[in-house]
């Protein structure tokens, strides 16, 4: 017996998530307040005592439908927030997040406050005028119902213009460098694994040396750039300490 048209729909949305929209709100943005819905109901779950949890692109793409592009424009927008939380941790590194609930608690109750306070401007506990806050000479003069909301999309393109070039530019730059860089770390990681596989004779221990040089001259390219995020710069400046050290070591074990 074939499946009916309900039973099939039934079966493809068997996996609802919580969206909380007032976090798209909070954030400025749909993709990052899906992100930090879905992040809340993880909070709760994870086994770590401060809150910190580990997930995949591959995960977050199956779980809410984002991107790796729409998955790093959200986490940036996140990340300009109080609230919300990052780090890099073990070797290989992973990258982990932690949503801080008390922030985001001071956050909410700051933006309730303020749309209380807009509906008290309006005398009658309404909502307050959708032009409410901008200028008045961004907005036309003439009374057709028309012309004004001509003049109001005007005026909102002039406070809130679009992504120009530029920033698309930078945006597909940074895109290519983490692409770089996770490139750089898998590659890394499989040197390694054929090093450990070689056995400890000279010539694994060049192969060691060399792939540790290399993995050092890329770090140390990492934290020199200013548009590393603060995160990753971390990770990057402890990982050299580390590279440094284990090269160290392999210079006195060669004398």
């Amino acid at each position: 017996m074939s499946t009916s048209v309900p039973d099939l729909v039934r079966a493809l949305l068997q996996r609802p998530i919580a969206f909380h929209p007032i976090l798209a709100e909070l954030a400025g943005s749909v993709t990052a307040g899906l992100m930090a819905s879905q992040a809340i109901y993880w909070t709760p779950k994870t086994r770590n005592a401060d809150g910190w949890f580990y997930k995949s692109q591959a995960e977050w793409k199956e779980e809410i439908a984002l991107s790796r592009c729409e998955q790093e424009t959200a986490r940036k927008v996140l990340r300009s927030t109080p609230w919300w939380k990052e780090k890099r941790a073990g070797n290989p590194a992973k990258l982990y997040f932690r949503v801080d609930l008390e922030a985001l608690a001071l956050a909410l109750s700051q933006y309730a406050g303020n749309q209380h306070s807009r509906m008290l401007e309006t005398g009658s506990g309404k909502p307050a005028d959708k032009n409410a806050g901008f200028p008045q000479s961004l907005l036309t003069e003439t009374t057709s119902e028309p012309a004004q909301q001509r003049g109001n999309t005007r005026a909102r393109a002039r406070l809130y213009p679009r992504v120009t070039p530029a920033d698309k530019l930078k945006e597909i730059r940074d895109r290519e460098t983490v692409q770089r860089r996770n490139n750089r770390e898998e590659k890394n990681h499989q040197a390694k694994l054929e090093f450990e596989s070689a056995g400890r004779g000279p010539q694994a221990a060049s192969i060691d040396k060399r792939n540790l040089r290399e993995e050092l001259a890329n770090l140390e390219w990492i934290a020199s750039s200013a548009k590393t995020p603060p995160a990753d710069l971390e990770f990057a400046h402890q990982r050299i300490t580390e590279l440094r050290a284990a090269l160290a070591k392999l210079k006195g074990a060669a004398a």
